[in-house]
């Protein structure tokens, strides 16, 4: 758990959030897929150590106007942080979304604002174990 958040805050803290950045710290290359867009282009990994089993990032394409800029982590299974976890590391959050119809117990996800970056922690409804964490700069609703 602790090298979970210790991911996060270090991702959180990049200065230049780019996907070398976000490659060198989660020890991957993140890979540009094909399907990009004039809005944005996408990167991905399977990461094979720590806490996440995929990192998906998005950054604007040049010349687009947007300045969002989102990274999507999957929790490896077994990992087994729950809500009450990230509430003693981040308190309360705000309830974003709830999708009762996802998956055998729906989901859940919280917001935090952190700094200008929106956190968001998505758990499984009933169990509330941790799904994704995505980190998100610009705008990102």
């Amino acid at each position: 758990m602790k090298e979970l958040f210790d991911l996060i805050e270090s991702l959180k803290s990049l200065k230049d959030f780019t996907a070398d950045a976000i490659g060198k710290v989660l020890k991957t290359r993140l890979v540009e897929r094909a399907d990009a867009n004039p809005y944005f282009r996408f990167y991905h990994s399977y990461l094979q150590d720590g806490p996440f089993a995929t990192a998906e990032f998005q950054e604007p394409s040049t010349g687009a106007r947007s300045n969002d800029r989102r990274l999507v982590l999957e929790v490896q299974g077994g990992v087994g942080v729950t809500y009450a976890d990230v509430a003693k590391r981040y308190g309360v959050g705000s309830i974003f979304e709830i999708i009762p119809e996802a998956g055998p117990e729906g989901m859940v996800t919280y917001l935090y604002d952190a700094l200008g970056q929106k956190l968001f922690f998505e758990f499984t409804g009933r169990s509330h174990r941790l799904l994704n964490v995505t980190i998100c700069r610009g705008s990102c609703l």
